[in-house]
């Protein structure tokens, strides 16, 4: 089991989502990842899914609409399941 979870909660940073998603898979790739999407309405959707062969243990999560940083924070956080968990912006 791993350690720890790499939690990335998101809004309309499809961009640099996939930026960030190939970092990890080239230096991390194998630690379980959950991304709560606060209802964007670009192509987070779409960038998610195409890094899904690339992690075994990634955890998408996608809200209705914008319910604010907090709850998009809260979301992510919650569906952990490691002992320990890193969020980063989608942006970094």
């Amino acid at each position: 089991m791993k350690l720890i979870t790499i939690c990335i909660p998101t809004y309309n940073q499809c961009k640099s989502l996939k930026k960030l998603l190939n970092q990890i898979s080239k230096y991390n790739p194998s630690n379980p990842i959950v991304i709560s999407d606060n209802g964007s309405n670009d192509d987070t959707y779409k960038i998610v899914k195409s890094f899904n062969k690339r992690f075994k243990n990634l955890t998408y999560i996608k809200l209705k609409k914008n319910y604010g940083f907090d709850y998009n924070y809260l979301k992510c956080v919650k569906n952990v399941k490691t002992k320990y968990f890193w969020t980063i912006g989608s942006d970094d």
